[in-house]
């Protein structure tokens, strides 16, 4: 299909006549839309990341109608443009958007280092202390983008007298990151230079109660 301005009044008239193709923006170099013969219309972006020798990629903008529309989509590839300029690929980043939100998610990773663990009293407690204590704080929010102050913000929120719950909470997290690290999730753990919470004293003793 011939290049041309991409309008809402190109797009339409491509719907009415029952085209099928590509029709290639005249303005923006690799911003396109798709055509279907159902009249289906989608806005993409082919690019290369690097020279003429690159593989050409194809990354969906997303379908014509709300919120992507001839202006919003143009304006989409020019954003997308830009940082494939700073040798961001938008196909590999839009992954790693995807596996951040849900594999990568705490909560479900937390699942997942919970049912690595052996059975017994190490898995309740593992299980015990997520539940309780870190899951309410740290929630969804991705691994990799988990912080140390995201860390404190845990034992911040534990009662300072339960001294034996919060050793037993910094264990569980510090094997959780360390877990994360070696399958190659993130590349630190964000609780590297934390110091151990203070030892149990005699009178001090695993609070099962609270669970």
């Amino acid at each position: 299909m011939a290049s041309g301005k991409i309008t809402k009044r190109t797009i339409d008239a491509l719907i009415a006549n029952g085209a099928e193709g590509f029709l290639w923006d005249d303005g923006i170099k690799g911003f396109g839309a798709k055509i279907t013969r159902s009249g289906a219309v989608s806005y993409i972006l082919q690019f290369r990341m690097g020279g003429r020798e690159s593989t050409t990629r194809r990354y969906t903008i997303g379908p014509h109608g709300s919120p992507w529309t001839p202006v919003t989509a143009r304006e989409e590839a020019s954003r997308l443009l830009l940082l494939i300029a700073q040798g961001i690929d938008p196909v590999e980043a839009d992954k790693q958007r995807r596996r951040e939100a849900v594999d990568l998610a705490f909560a479900h990773y937390a699942d997942l280092f919970q049912n690595a663990c052996a059975s017994g009293s190490w898995n309740r407690l593992v299980e015990r202390s997520l539940r309780l204590y870190v899951k309410p704080v740290l929630g969804s929010k991705p691994l990799p983008k988990i912080r140390r102050f995201d860390v404190v913000a845990v034992f911040d929120r534990m009662p300072v007298h339960q001294v034996a719950n919060r050793r037993n909470v910094f264990a569980v997290l510090r094997r959780l990151f360390r877990w994360a690290v070696s399958r190659g999730d993130i590349e630190r753990s964000p609780m590297e230079g934390m110091e151990t919470p203070p030892p149990v004293k005699a009178r001090d003793r695993w609070l099962s109660a609270t669970f």
